[in-house]
């Protein structure tokens, strides 16, 4: 959007009366005459009090290009490089142990490093703010610090922590308490009594369902959750790599020779903030580990799926960790297609997974300056697709990403000002369709909205007879003519294996990729697959419709396809036995 048309929230603050501050949801009464927004997740469900909020001139993103991004990214790297040694200290007295930084970064992330990231946004958004705002009068409402988040794992901590309202609205009190200027009026308010509603405590209902999985996960841990793979092919994987962890060499733990630096940039609560927001996953973890429950064996291999080092927080996750300190080896799995080895920016995955004793990928072996033990290997779940195809209607099924503006990591997507980005290109993109084409749209919304901009009920209202997909999605996706995606995600890694005709279009740099990748998605560009906008994507479809099949069997394409699918979905009809082979040779 232009920037002459947008509205002045932050312009001319000296005129007529004070202005107030918004660190979390806007209030019933906000007008931007009378009100700041901090950041584009004041508005999240709350759209309908000020309908225009996305013509308002917001604060610039932190981080204005994909070099300052990557900046970020190795800052908060070196962060918790330099912190966590000494936190080990604090949390093996809190747990009566003595165990090392192999363990515990294993148990203190992703919630960690999350919160590391978090923290470190929501600090220069308050630098920005201080520098633009400083000398002027305003009013801010500050939560005092008397709610006990009790989060109890790191999924926990996601949910009610970096997906709340009153979380952010928390923490920027927090940061921003001993950093008042001058000319600004501050009062505090003591939600203690509201404590319930703040911390949104929720239980999962155990099921029959419930209860399986839980064994299921218990039985066949060594490599639970990895997608497609059937029970008995667990049971082979397990049995292939249970005694080859002498011929790995192991994880570098850097941890042990701390950043040599000081932090003074960095917000000296930041430490406290920790303390405070520490689950108990982590501060009880004592009761969820027994050190004399089996020998451990360093020849012992664990094969895991990456999404079991995030979730599982009382149950596999402990017994990696122990079995982790105990010199036995951890090798994970690629779980999705986003970022894993194309993102220029993930600090998170690196840290976590990445620096397993080996990591198995979906093709590629290096990514930029995020080093590991890359063995590429073809994906279970992608070999499983590569035949699926069969195109049974007229449809272009367009797949959308969650635009999530609460939940900030520094990764390879878009900024909270880039996702309005993203959201205006999508309406570009259904405009720029002509009337032969744009009949056959159907779209496929992310249906978890949690910390996000609307999707679905965003695009109904826009064009009212568009098609939404809520259920049989895979039956809608491998029948369709064309599949459309505005974003990197594992969809594209389905399709191009697949080999269902593709065109794809989002902004470079919302989405920076990794240096390394950058050359197969220069070749999709080329190729005239791959758009840096709605508006041509859109074009090309129009232009391409009558023939699709053609276009799509052209060497030029199938080669640029073929080319990405090796390095970012490998697949294989026969990849039971190179998996085989590869883990026998380990």
């Amino acid at each position: 959007m232009a920037q002459d048309v947008l509205k002045p929230q932050v312009a001319n603050i000296v005129s007529r009366q004070i202005k107030t501050l918004v660190l979390g949801q806007i209030p019933d009464d906000y007008s931007p005459d009378t009100h700041i927004a901090i950041a584009p997740f004041c508005f999240l469900d709350r759209e309908h009090v000020y309908p225009d909020w996305e013509t308002l001139e917001f604060q610039p993103d932190p981080w204005g290009s994909p070099e300052a991004f990557e900046a970020a990214g190795r800052e908060t790297a070196e962060y918790y490089k330099n912190f966590l040694p000494g936190y080990v200290n604090e949390l093996n007295a809190m747990n009566g142990l003595k165990y090392s930084v192999q363990f515990w970064r294993m148990m203190v992330n992703p919630w960690l490093m999350n919160m590391i990231e978090f923290v470190w946004e929501k600090h220069q958004r308050i630098n920005d703010l201080i520098q633009r705002f400083g000398d002027d009068e305003l009013k801010v409402s500050l939560i005092k610090d008397t709610i006990d988040w009790q989060f109890e794992s790191s999924p926990d901590f996601t949910e009610r922590g970096m997906c709340n309202y009153h979380f952010h609205e928390w923490l920027f009190s927090r940061l921003l308490e001993n950093r008042i200027p001058a000319r600004w009026q501050v009062t505090y308010r003591d939600c203690s009594a509201h404590q319930s509603e703040f911390i949104r405590q929720g239980t999962v209902p155990i099921t029959p369902k419930s209860i399986l999985k839980k064994m299921y996960g218990k039985w066949f841990s060594n490599s639970f959750q990895v997608y497609r793979l059937k029970r008995r092919d667990v049971w082979r994987m397990k049995a292939l790599v249970r005694r080859r962890g002498n011929g790995i060499k192991g994880s570098d733990d850097t941890f042990e020779s701390p950043v040599n630096r000081t932090f003074d940039d960095w917000p000296e609560v930041l430490p406290e903030i920790i303390r405070q927001t520490c689950p108990r996953s982590v501060r009880e973890v004592c009761k969820t580990i027994n050190v004399n429950k089996r020998r451990f064996d360093p020849a012992r291999v664990h094969l895991v799926s990456s999404s079991n080092l995030w979730n599982d927080d009382f149950s596999h996750k402990p017994k990696l960790a122990q079995a982790k300190e105990h010199g036995e080896k951890v090798i994970g799995i690629q779980h999705g297609g986003h970022d894993y080895g194309t993102g220029r920016v993930d600090t998170f995955l690196h840290e976590l997974e990445y620096r397993q004793d080996r990591f198995i990928t979906w093709g590629w072996d290096r990514c930029d300056n995020y080093a590991g033990d890359y063995l590429p290997l073809p994906s279970p779940m992608l070999s499983q697709c590569m035949d699926e195809y069969q195109r049974r209607t007229d449809k272009i099924v367009m797949v959308s990403i969650i635009a999530n503006l609460l939940d900030f990591r520094t990764q390879s997507t878009p900024q909270p000002l880039g996702w309005l980005r993203y959201r205006r290109e999508k309406c570009d993109f259904i405009n720029g369709l002509n009337d032969t084409t744009r009949i056959q749209l159907a779209y496929r919304p992310l249906m978890n909205e949690t910390g996000a901009l609307r999707d679905a009920g965003y695009v109904e209202e826009k064009f009212p007879s568009l098609e939404i997909i809520r259920d049989n999605f895979h039956d809608e996706l491998f029948g369709c003519r064309l599949l459309v995606m505005d974003n990197p995600s594992t969809t594209m890694n389905i399709g191009m294996a697949a080999n269902i005709p593709m065109i794809a279009f989002w902004k470079p740099e919302d989405f920076p990729l990794a240096r390394d990748a950058q050359p197969y998605f220069d070749r999709l560009r080329a190729a005239g697959i791959l758009f840096d906008s709605g508006h041509a994507a859109a074009a090309k479809i129009n232009q391409i419709w009558p023939d699709i099949e053609t276009w799509w069997g052209k060497a030029e394409i199938q080669k640029a396809r073929s080319q990405w699918v090796n390095r970012f979905a490998l697949c294989s009809h026969t990849w039971k036995r190179e998996w085989v082979r590869a883990l026998q040779s380990l």
